[in-house]
């Protein structure tokens, strides 16, 4: 019975350390863990440019009863900051409501200045009528019309 209870003893501090073993070569193979906001700024890709929007689209109900953003497409005319080489450009725009009836206008020009992360912690429904397109999708930051 003894060497029985050994035998378990020895079994169990076998396992233990091999677990020991593969923690430390886990732990050692890691990366530095990153902070949330050292994730989004190393991730994110921010533009300024100029686009013409190609075809308005209908709001979904207001905003208060469901946040919700609409995906645009624009035509980029000129690149002002950032490194961006497509002639096309998708733009999330939140509440897109909120800029007013007649501000989203087909064949208008725009100053567009957007991100590739959204930065709160809303959860919004995406209207994105460019499903199939593989053009990168930017979170609107600010959009005005263009004046010049």
């Amino acid at each position: 019975m003894k060497q029985l209870f050994l035998n378990k003893i020895n079994y169990k501090s076998q396992l233990f350390g091999l677990f020991v073993c593969v923690a430390l070569f886990a732990c050692k193979t890691q990366k530095p863990i990153k902070s949330e906001t050292e994730k989004i700024q190393s991730t994110t890709t921010e533009v300024k440019l100029i686009g013409i929007l190609e075809e308005e689209l209908y709001f979904p109900p207001p905003c208060e009863d469901v946040y919700h953003a609409i995906v645009y497409k624009y035509k980029v005319k000129q690149v002002i900051e950032g490194n961006y080489k497509n002639d096309y450009i998708l733009i999330k725009q939140p509440c897109p409501e909120l800029k007013g009836e007649d501000f989203f206008v087909s064949k208008r020009e725009y100053v567009i200045y957007a991100n590739t992360n959204k930065r709160d912690n809303i959860k919004w429904q995406t209207y994105n009528y460019y499903m199939s397109s593989e053009l990168p999708k930017y979170w609107a930051i600010s959009i005005t019309k263009n004046t010049d």
